[in-house]
């Protein structure tokens, strides 16, 4: 979950104001970013948690709003993980503070199902002795509708983790409400966080189009590696035509040369071998040449 789990500390962070909106269930005036790293005393072993914020409501109460994310696996129960959070928590911040929240946003299909966010200790007689709780939000099964109602569009990357009965319908309205930022570059921020948190195949080739449609080059993994590709099926088609063009090879020989070249993926490599095309004197030079850059390809390729 790296990968979505750093995705969604920075969409939450660059949309702090919408989260807090959203989890507050208020309207509020400022978010602040505070750090994450947890200090016990003493300080046996550091411990960070994913994202705490200070908010000041409309109303002008301050609190403490700590959100955590969490995939299907952990390798510690969350209510645990909460307790030593909270206690810290409270210890460094809540006695200045008129509130303290702390909320988990399951993603992925059944996690956290069991989770109710209230726990407690008993006494031998029954009596509570230790009670704490957090909000648990499943993110995976939230209609998709209900988050697009609440029109906060820092929260719509988070729309193809939800429960979606029918993304054709749904993802021009979330491109509305994206579009309709007059921050052309918060718009490709959204939609690239949508890109790479996007359970939903068929949310995601629609937002691909949309990407090409736009001619928004994406700097996200999922753009670095579709540019890349592109260029290798360029490159491989270009150096095919050039040899078909310079030396007419039978379908049977133009067939093998592309079964080669498929199994280089370097774009370097696979520029070199067209230019090759483009100045050997016959094809024997240049099949010499493939050989020679197949020859380096791991075994794996």
């Amino acid at each position: 979950m790296a990968e979505t789990d750093e995705s969604l500390k920075r969409l939450a962070t660059e949309n702090r104001d919408d989260f807090a909106t959203w989890l507050l269930d208020t309207d509020v005036e400022t978010v602040e970013l505070f750090p994450t790293e947890l200090l016990p005393q003493p300080r046996r072993h550091k411990r960070w948690i994913d994202l705490l914020f200070i908010v000041t409501l409309a109303n002008g109460l301050r609190g403490v709003l700590h959100l955590e994310f969490q995939g299907p696996t952990t390798d510690e129960p969350m209510w645990l993980r909460q307790l030593v959070y909270q206690t810290e928590l409270v210890r460094a911040y809540v006695p200045d503070l008129d509130f303290f929240t702390s909320v988990v946003l399951y993603v992925g299909r059944g996690a956290g199902k069991n989770d109710t966010g209230h726990y407690q200790t008993f006494k031998l007689s029954g009596e509570p002795n230790l009670t704490w709780s957090y909000d648990v939000v499943h993110v995976w099964n939230l209609p998709a509708e209900a988050l697009l109602k609440l029109g906060l569009p820092g929260l719509l990357p988070l729309i193809g983790l939800t429960d979606m009965s029918d993304a054709e319908a749904l993802f021009p309205q979330v491109m509305e409400q994206i579009q309709a930022l007059p921050d052309v570059a918060r718009q490709q921020n959204l939609l690239s966080e949508l890109m790479i948190l996007s359970e939903n195949t068929e949310l995601l080739h629609m937002a691909e189009h949309v990407v090409e449609k736009l001619g928004w080059q994406l700097n996200t993994p999922m753009m670095r590696r579709l540019r890349t590709e592109g260029q290798q099926k360029i490159l491989r088609s270009m150096t095919l035509e050039t040899v078909q063009t310079r030396f007419g090879l039978d379908a049977s020989s133009l067939q093998r040369l592309g079964v080669s070249l498929e199994q280089i993926s370097d774009v370097e490599q696979l520029k070199n071998l067209f230019y090759t095309a483009l100045d050997c004197t016959d094809p024997a030079a240049f099949e010499q040449e493939l050989a020679s850059v197949l020859a380096q390809q791991p075994e794996s390729a």
